[in-house]
């Protein structure tokens, strides 16, 4: 902590020229310099002499210069030629842009030089070697080769100078980790790791070195998450909500509940049987508000009987209330994944403490149809939910998926008529006309609205509920930290207790990345498709020769009354850009190849009202064909749209491809999905070969994450998550993060504020804040 107070001047050399070279790179203490890892390491550890090098080999020769000669090119440079031999054999040294080398290297005497041997015009040479004129052998080893930087004028050689002198000078270094504790996970204690990784004498010392560091990385993250979670816990005052077992007996705080019990005895909260028949009508006649007091008991309304659940839909005899009557009228069987994340949250949300869970599944695997439930079962106690998503397309498709699963529901009021009134969802947008807004926030802060789908929108002031119990976060990656937080606060405003908060993903994140995004959290993971659903092929079309086979697939499925998508990167011609606009693949497929046929067109600049009516016809057939940008990426369900074309794929990301390839095959028909393009880079051409190469969303996106970086997974919008030095959340870290994970739980569950620790809570303090310009944070 204290080599982050000091200036990175103080140590001899670097003076104000290096200060301010040093700082464009980023480097103003100490530390920053210390953490300024090696990127690579030079082998300089082999002797040879030149008839035993093989070229493409790398090694120290002790050579006379027998020749030398100097000349200056056509474009200002100079280029110095050196004949040398050692008594094996001769080679020629160039060094290029150098013409000091002449001055410096004299005819006759002996030199060490370093480099890789390279095969010229059928003769050895060496290219800009390093040159070492004393006579006793160079220190042989693993040199290390920092970033550097000619803007900033600033060598590697240069750092490598004042990291050696940080460390003289710095001694011992405090460490966090106590000896038991590193000996118990394999850890080197921290001073010989900053040494060993700056002054390696072998590979594997690089290895063990860079363990350590990142694991501090990993661990200060995985330490923060574990503090909110564990403050989350200790302050939040949850809902019991509506959920008992089946068999009359109640149901104990989350933590306190024991697994076994909590399966064998069915005790998994309120009206989650599934069973057959059912009209969608409530009448139970249960009502229990109370749950916003932490003490009291859960309601008295029935609840899902674990076996039951797992067998189907069997018949769960007088039980009536809302999420059963719901789960009952769906015209499918639920998969066993859906099946245990419901289980997962009626267990949540039977508790003392709030839900804070993150469900994520691959595209299609029905985490739409858990959402509703687990915002039924806030419905059914008395509460309020909202669902917020990214955009308005996305929140205007969940309207209509969430009116079309809920069908006729009604729920109890004892300002109607009957005591009943007609279940009711609203859509809140930025975009609504004023008195049309003004009448749904009235309605929302006098309860008369059961569940709210919104956008950013729902963050605004003017929003306030009458008893929010539930939130669900869609798309939580398109969303900060700080939104979500916002969101759950207005349950607090409406009432004395945080609401749930059920979190989902658009597509799969990998397990590593789900850590470190969304740690705090509990996870579910869907990992099934619902039954009938074939896989949907994929091609990627890379020739122009080769896209008419797929406009004759496109006429094909046309014909036999199947709807196909057409996506585009652009609305309008861009002359600036290399990319299909909707605006030229109507025309062009409106006087070629699709002539005849219904073509629709649908951008995100169209009016909502437009793009729903759009939408509306596509999914009623009127409309075959509809050309649009990614605006229905995620969200559309039309189940009879069995070919997706994406124009310019190479201008997508491997998760968008994804999600668009997931808008068909929701049917048992046979679907198809064609990426057009050619890529201009190695990234953009193994982009496509992995998306074509699978269909499973978890195994894209680990080759995503392989392929960009963790910091294209987690965005910038993620506080704390892409300001690793050494660490990465890519498969090769994979078990650092998991170890890191538990060590953070063990020590935040002991010491829950590091209070017996405060050098490790001001270095978790330092991660977060970014504070002496040490890590990137949000």
């Amino acid at each position: 902590m204290s080599l982050a107070k000091i200036p990175v001047d103080v140590l001899k050399g670097v003076g104000e020229k290096y200060s301010d070279s040093l700082a464009t790179v980023g480097i103003y203490s100490v530390l920053d310099l210390l953490t300024c890892y090696p990127y690579r390491y030079e082998d300089r550890r082999q002797v040879a002499e030149i008839d035993t090098m093989v070229p493409g080999n790398s090694a120290w020769l002790r050579v006379r210069v027998m020749d030398i000669d100097s000349r200056r090119l056509r474009n200002g440079r100079t280029v110095v030629n050196i004949v040398a031999g050692d008594g094996s054999g001769t080679l020629k040294v160039v060094f290029f842009n150098q013409p000091w080398r002449a001055r410096q290297l004299r005819q006759g005497s002996h030199i060490w030089i370093f480099g890789e041997l390279a095969i010229h015009r059928n003769s050895v040479q060496m290219v800009n070697p390093i040159v070492d004129t004393s006579p006793e052998l160079p220190q042989l080893g693993l040199i290390p080769v920092y970033p550097a930087s000619e803007k900033a004028s600033i060598t590697s050689s240069d750092i490598m100078r004042f990291v050696e002198e940080a460390l003289n000078r710095a001694g011992e270094l405090a460490d966090p980790l106590d000896n038991a504790t590193r000996q118990r996970l394999e850890l080197w204690d921290r001073t010989t790791a900053f040494r060993k990784i700056h002054r390696p004498v072998d590979p594997r010392e690089v290895v063990l070195a860079r363990r350590r560091l990142a694991f501090d990385e990993l661990l200060w993250l995985q330490i923060h998450l574990a503090m909110a979670d564990n403050r989350r816990k200790r302050f939040s005052i949850g809902i019991r909500h509506d959920i008992t077992g089946i068999d009359g007996g109640g149901i104990g705080d989350r933590e306190g509940i024991d697994e076994h019990d909590f399966i064998d005895h069915g005790v998994v909260g309120s009206a989650l049987d599934v069973g057959n028949g059912g009209s969608g009508i409530v009448g139970d006649g249960t009502l229990d508000t109370s749950g916003n007091d932490a003490d009291n008991s859960a309601g008295n309304s029935a609840g899902i009987e674990r076996d039951k659940i797992v067998d189907g839909k069997g018949d769960i005899g007088a039980d009536s209330s809302i999420v059963s009557s719901f789960l009952r009228a769906l015209p499918f069987e639920l998969t066993e994944s859906q099946l245990n994340a419901l289980y997962d949250i009626a267990k949540d949300m039977s508790g003392s403490l709030p839900m804070h869970r993150l469900l994520q599944g691959d595209v299609g695997s029905g985490k739409t149809v858990v959402a509703a439930a687990a915002m039924l079962i806030g419905v059914q106690g008395g509460y309020q939910a909202a669902l917020m998503a990214p955009t308005e397309v996305l929140a205007e498709q969940h309207l209509i998926s969430l009116r079309s699963l809920m069908g006729e529901i009604l729920v109890y009021d004892d300002g109607a008529i009957g005591g009943m009134r007609p279940f009711e969802i609203q859509l809140l947008t930025g975009r609504m006309p004023a008195t049309h807004r003004r009448r749904i926030l009235n309605d929302i802060a006098e309860g008369r609205v059961d569940i709210v789908v919104g956008t950013h929108a729902l963050l605004g002031q003017a929003v306030s509920f009458n008893n929010l119990g539930v939130v669900v976060v869609d798309e939580q990656h398109r969303f900060g930290v700080e939104q979500r937080l916002s969101i759950r606060g207005k349950g607090v405003d409406s009432g004395s207790h945080d609401p749930d908060v059920l979190v989902m993903t658009a597509t799969p994140i990998p397990r590593t990345a789900a850590l470190a995004i969304f740690g705090d959290l509990d996870q579910t993971v869907m990992n099934e498709m619902p039954k009938g659903r074939r896989p949907v092929r994929t091609i990627w079309v890379k020739e122009a020769q080769d896209e008419a086979r797929v406009w004759e697939r496109v006429r094909s499925e046309v014909d036999a009354g199947h709807n196909v998508y057409v996506v585009c990167p652009l609305i309008d011609d861009n002359e600036r850009l290399e990319a299909t606009s909707t605006a030229q693949e109507l025309d062009k497929l409106a006087t070629g190849p699709l002539s005849g046929v219904d073509i629709g067109v649908m951008h995100g600049q169209l009016p909502a009202n437009t793009k729903a009516e759009i939408m509306q016809r596509f999914k009623a057939g009127d409309v075959r064909v509809l050309v649009s940008t990614t605006v229905i990426e995620v969200g559309v369900d039309v189940p009879n749209a069995t070919v997706m074309v994406i124009e310019s794929a190479e201008r997508f990301g491997l998760s968008q491809l994804h999600q668009l390839r997931g808008r068909v095959g929701r049917s048992d028909l046979p679907a198809w999905c064609y990426a057009i393009g050619k890529p201009t880079t190695k990234d953009g051409e193994r982009r496509l070969e992995a998306f074509a190469s699978t269909t499973d969303g978890f195994e894209l996106a680990e080759m995503d994450m392989d392929i960009r970086g963790e910091g294209a997974i987690l965005g910038t919008r993620q506080a704390g998550r892409s300001g690793f030095k050494l660490a990465t959340l890519r498969r090769v870290d994979r078990e650092f993060v998991e170890m890191a994970r538990l060590v953070a739980v063990d020590l935040v569950s002991r010491d829950p504020e590091l209070a017996m620790n405060n050098l490790l809570r001001d270095e978790v303090d330092m991660f977060i804040s970014g504070a002496a310009h040490y890590l990137v944070s949000g």
